[in-house]
């Protein structure tokens, strides 16, 4: 209710994952009030009024209870609820209680708009959940010549680009792409552009690192897509032991995650592989 205070604000994690929340979330399809989004739209959000947003609420749902002018019948994601002749008993006693107290039950709380209690609309059909993911991304769509799906990408920002940067993308995609198709393994796109643009730029020397002979070899073998088992085998060594090489290498480059090493590897020069492996790494 726009006149009383709102709560203290909280974080809210979010799914790195295909399909965002809809693929972790508790499958609860409810949409928001009336009066929500009415007040969305006298705080500025032109275009996001009731009005504005109720016909893509139906676009995307195939409503298996409920017809009508609040229900769509024909989108991706299918909608269903569970009701009252397949509760348990204490789901009942929670109804009966609320009618007690004034609460009223009703059936579709997608077309009454008050306080009630009622059976929550779910995104999951025959006991499966159904994902933006698996909705929208369907095996005939998954063909599309002009689509190309990223897993672990992390998305920066989202903005307007120009036709330079366009063109920039496009060659960093066909990278990742001709990286899974001949090597059998994924490179980040956006990381390879920007690898690109740092071999070129750069001007540093291994000999310029902080890092020891033993942490370029690692560091190398790093930038060239190894994992720390894969290292391991190679040097004969334990994981454990290359794992421990590794925190020294983020310690030494005041470094957070495993594309920054790339991209460092890139701007002293270990593009290509390094010199072979010592055997009494340890």
């Amino acid at each position: 209710n726009p006149t009383e205070g709102r709560p203290p604000l909280r974080k809210y994690e979010q799914a790195r994952v295909l399909g965002g929340g809809s693929s972790i979330n508790g499958q609860l399809a409810n949409r928001g009030a009336p009066t929500d989004y009415a007040e969305w739209e006298a705080r500025g959000a032109s275009g996001w009024g009731w009005s504005d947003v109720l016909p893509y609420f139906k676009k995307i749902e195939r409503d298996l209870d409920f017809d009508g002018p609040y229900h769509g019948k024909e989108g991706p994601i299918p909608i269903h609820r569970t009701f009252p002749n397949d509760w348990g008993g204490l789901s009942l006693a929670f109804r009966d209680t609320f009618a007690k107290k004034g609460i009223p039950y009703f059936d579709d709380c997608h077309a009454e708009f008050g306080d009630g209690c009622f059976p929550f609309p779910k995104n999951n059909v025959y006991g499966h959940r159904v994902s933006t993911a698996l909705a929208y991304l369907d095996g005939a769509t998954r063909l599309r010549n002009n689509l190309h799906i990223l897993p672990k990408c992390l998305v920066e920002r989202i903005g307007r680009l120009s036709d330079e940067r366009k063109r920039q993308i496009c060659e960093a995609l066909e990278i990742a792409v001709d990286s899974v198709r001949q090597l059998g393994r994924y490179v980040d796109p956006l990381l390879a552009a920007k690898l690109s643009a740092a071999a070129e730029t750069s001007d540093l020397e291994p000999a310029q690192s902080p890092l020891s002979e033993r942490e370029l070899q690692i560091l190398a073998a790093i930038a060239r897509g190894k994992s720390s088992k894969e290292i391991a085998r190679e040097c004969s060594v334990s994981p454990k032991t290359i794992c421990n090489h590794v925190s020294n290498i983020y310690a030494k480059l005041n470094l957070n995650h495993r594309g920054q090493l790339v991209l460092y590897a890139a701007e002293i020069g270990l593009t290509q592989p390094y010199p072979a492996f010592s055997q009494s790494i340890s």
